[in-house]
């Protein structure tokens, strides 16, 4: 635990001090081009600094994130970039991104993957794409190509096709939500209730 918190420290403090140097090294660059009258202006002209170059840069990431000071996730990621465009910093997992939550007293009460994730910090929303899967503490499995969880209205919801694996039926429709522990959902739009045989259960 202690070897994982100072990571978070040192990535934070990395992210810190990368955020100064980029806009440091961005303030010269315009301060130089300046004074090289209007030929140049094209050459800055659409170049966002921080919407191409990410802040911080780091992989093969396992680190456990607090949310109010209580520590309530567990990251893994093979690359987790962040980057800074139009006032609003997010994060970006390009080859993958596994997420374990946790209750108050640390017991895990959810697990979600995809191939491919993206966090925004200010509306505190994720968004899963990819290959999509999840399961809850009753050993529930949801699938989809897109997932949303919104961390700040504590709900979980797609508008693409999901699947869903109980123990006895698998359930398929179009559009699901659900609340973070992925326990209490509705499907929006029902497709299918297919029984699982009890032979299909057997390894």
């Amino acid at each position: 635990m202690k070897n994982q918190m100072t990571q978070i420290i040192r990535i934070y403090a990395d992210f810190m001090y990368l955020r100064k140097f980029v806009f440091l090294i961005c303030a010269v660059c315009v301060l130089s081009c300046s004074s090289c009258g209007k030929k140049n202006e094209n050459i800055l002209k659409g170049f966002q600094v921080t919407d191409t170059i990410p802040l911080l840069n780091t992989t093969h990431v396992s680190t456990l994130i607090s949310d109010s000071g209580i520590t309530r996730y567990h990251i893994e990621a093979e690359r987790w970039l962040i980057y800074q465009s139009n006032n609003e910093t997010f994060w970006d997992f390009p080859e993958g991104l596994h997420v374990e939550r946790f209750d108050r007293s640390l017991n895990t009460d959810a697990n979600i993957q995809s191939d491919r994730a993206v966090y925004f910090d200010s509306r505190k929303l994720w968004k899963f794409s990819g290959n999509v899967q999840a399961t809850n503490l009753n050993d529930e499995k949801f699938e989809s190509e897109l997932i949303f969880w919104d961390q700040r209205d504590a709900r979980i919801y797609s508008d693409e096709f999901i699947r869903i694996t109980q123990q006895d039926k698998i359930i398929t429709g179009i559009g699901f939500e659900s609340n973070q522990t992925l326990t209490r959902y509705t499907i929006h739009n029902p497709q299918g209730i297919f029984p699982i045989e009890e032979e299909d259960t057997v390894p």
